[in-house]
């Protein structure tokens, strides 16, 4: 009897001992850290890489627009800031200086800024901080903020020239004869443009569509350009551009637009009307410097072209 009683007893023990143990592991769960949960209507919120009881955290700085993320400790590329508008570049510079805790005097980025969890504000002088990111980052933000700034040039208001020029204090002759002999009923043109020793030919069957002129499409370097529009029977034309230093002529590139006009800001980028495309839209861009072409991505800039453009045909 005495052997049952010490087995029932040794069975109470171990299913009390079991009750315990489930208990202590259900309290050390509840002990987890819970995940953070963000209002999916509230802005973008830092998430922290790495926290110690609060003492030293890393925090991802991370800016989002139009549904993109830009992050302040990577380095932009223009490609990627020109979907942006100039208030939006604004913030992406100023998120530079915001990361250090730069105390902004205005409430408009102190506003904006305090509904990010790593927007800590703390003090003015944040410049010493600076990473080589950070330095390169600002510049290029301002330089796309100053867009504004650029003075855009119509190819017809452009100097045209007759039988000659002074360029860089060398003369420059131009001469034209028509080919009599050609086999096309509308006698082709061939123009010679001649500079010191250097010459350039030039020939087209468009002998009334012909417009020469000069200017500087880069004002940065030290040539200046002379360049042929050819305009055929339609809108279509091609401009042949040369440059020089004064000394010789070298021929620099072409382009094919529609409309006997184009846009340029004298930095290396010339905006003009692409063939193909419906409309007498001024979408694409030539980069004297790379010889690249493409569409205007930037909306700030494909605005003030059209304003401009709108500007001058409103009448």
């Amino acid at each position: 009897m005495k052997r049952h009683v010490g087995i029932i007893m040794a069975m109470c023990t171990i299913v009390i001992l079991l009750g315990s143990c489930t208990s202590s592991n259900e309290e050390l769960s509840s002990m987890k850290p819970s995940e953070g949960v963000v209002d999916s209507e509230s802005k973008p919120v830092s998430t922290i890489k790495s926290s110690e009881n609060n003492v030293s955290n890393s925090f991802d700085y991370v800016i989002e627009f139009n549904n993109k993320e830009y992050d302040l400790e990577e380095k932009f590329t223009e490609f990627e800031l020109e979907p942006l508008s100039i208030e939006q570049l604004a913030f992406l510079r100023n998120g530079v200086y915001a990361k250090y805790g730069y105390s902004f005097s205005g409430d408009k980025y102190k506003k904006f800024f305090s509904e990010y969890s790593w927007y800590v504000e703390n003090t003015n002088n944040v410049e010493s901080n600076f990473s080589k990111t950070d330095q390169e980052n600002i510049e290029l933000l301002l330089a796309l903020e100053k867009i504004d700034d650029i003075d855009l040039h119509y190819s017809e208001e452009d100097n045209r020239i007759g039988n000659s020029v002074v360029l860089k204090g060398n003369q420059v002759k131009v001469s034209k004869e028509y080919l009599e002999e050609s086999g096309y009923e509308n006698k082709p043109i061939r123009i010679t443009i001649t500079l010191n020793e250097s010459e350039v030919q030039f020939e087209s069957i468009w002998n009334d569509g012909i417009s020469i002129a000069y200017t500087d499409f880069d004002i940065s370097d030290e040539y200046v350009e002379i360049y042929i529009i050819e305009a055929g029977t339609d809108i279509g034309c091609r401009t042949y551009i040369y440059q020089t230093d004064g000394k010789k002529l070298v021929k620099s590139g072409e382009i094919d637009h529609l409309g006997a006009e184009f846009l340029y800001d004298q930095h290396g980028r010339i905006y003009f009307c692409n063939i193909g495309d419906n409309g007498l839209d001024f979408d694409y861009y030539y980069d004297y410097k790379t010889k690249e072409i493409g569409p205007i991505k930037s909306k700030r800039l494909k605005e003030k072209i059209d304003n401009i453009y709108a500007e001058k045909y409103k009448h």
